[in-house]
């Protein structure tokens, strides 16, 4: 009950234009959210909600797999400035798989007309064969972002083994 509250007084907040008040008053839920043991699948659309979800994801991984363990992480990260990027690639020794491949981060938003780069897949321990986004009305009619996929092989080994 007291995360509906906190929902609808966030969206009375936002529908007037208090974008600030809305995030204050949705605290809670995020928090409850980045204390939980469930993945996301979204980070927040606010920067200080991305920012706190990131930071407990890392300390998570951090926490749990071994740092020279194989890791993917993948999803929509709602960063269009790249801040998610230099954290992970940082404190996790990840890479993005469209910038690994050198064509830079996936246009994956709106999944119509692909301008924005929200969408990313990051791995550690894997070498990047391909990296594809699916573009066309088909995608378009499942997703308002246009899914990414990748071809990986584990990185150390012979084609035989891949």
């Amino acid at each position: 009950e007291a995360t509906q509250e906190a929902v609808q007084k966030a969206h009375r907040l936002s529908a007037v234009g208090c974008w600030e008040e809305a995030a204050e008053a949705l605290e809670p839920v995020v928090q409850q959210q980045v204390d939980s043991s469930d993945a996301w699948q979204t980070l927040g659309l606010f920067r200080a909600w991305r920012e706190r979800q990131l930071s407990a994801l890392v300390s998570r991984i951090d926490r749990l797999v071994p740092h020279d363990a194989p890791l993917i992480i993948a999803g929509d990260f709602n960063d269009w400035t790249r801040r998610a990027s230099h954290l992970l690639e940082r404190s996790l020794n990840v890479s993005e798989v469209f910038e690994s491949s050198g064509r830079g981060p996936a246009r994956s938003f709106p999944a119509m007309l692909p301008v924005l780069h929200l969408d990313r897949i990051y791995v550690r321990g894997f070498r990047v064969k391909l990296a594809h986004v699916h573009r066309g009305m088909h995608w378009a009619r499942i997703s308002d972002h246009a899914p990414l996929s990748a071809l990986l092989t584990r990185a150390g080994q012979d084609r035989a083994g891949a």
